[in-house]
């Protein structure tokens, strides 16, 4: 899988980073991430990351175009594709998937075609000493108007953990925090 350039900011990438404490106030803005695309070389590694390549029953496979990027895979991206664009400032958390109220494969995608996230942070709710944020995300193709899956996914965030002593530290946000991809604070 291609991956993003660290260091590499586009005008029309929106991450969002605020202080854990101020994680209510992402409720209604919206993200979106650069543009990434899925090798064809890599389907094969999905396959065999979640055994389909162990089904004593396999699906025909003339059924499906060979370069189809199953829906579970796109799925699976969603945390690779969202994670360095909704971080807090103010140190690590642990951000656990909580589950998925609603998701759907409105269109075909196919390895090398072009796909990014967008999003909008549809709510956020007190947990015990977190928060459970609702990403109400989108898997755009490049040139297509219709997403290749839709999805309403809900995470879990725990309250910042100190850093341990010798940790490395990361920048994130324009401040320096420990494990979170450094990026720059941006707003619509």
């Amino acid at each position: 899988m291609r991956q993003r350039q660290p260091g590499r900011l586009h005008s029309e990438i929106r991450e969002l980073c605020v202080p854990f404490a101020e994680l209510p106030s992402l409720v209604g803005r919206s993200f979106q991430g650069d543009w990434f695309i899925v090798d064809a070389g890599d389907l094969p590694l999905f396959d065999r990351a979640i055994c389909t390549d162990r089904n004593p029953y396999p699906l025909d496979a003339r059924g499906y175009p060979e370069d189809l990027v199953e829906g579970f895979h796109l799925l699976a991206l969603l945390d690779h594709l969202v994670n360095p664009l909704l971080r807090v400032s103010d140190g690590p958390c642990v951000a656990w998937n909580y589950g998925l109220d609603r998701v759907r494969f409105v269109s075909p995608v196919r390895a090398g075609q072009k796909i990014r996230v967008s999003g909008t942070v549809g709510a956020v709710r007190p947990k015990d000493s977190g928060f459970l944020i609702l990403s109400r995300c989108a898997v755009e193709v490049e040139g297509r108007e219709q997403p290749g899956m839709v999805a309403d996914w809900w995470t879990y965030w725990l309250t910042p953990v100190p850093l341990a002593a010798g940790t490395p530290q990361a920048r994130t946000c324009g401040a320096v925090a420990h494990g979170i991809t450094a990026a720059r604070v941006s707003d619509e």
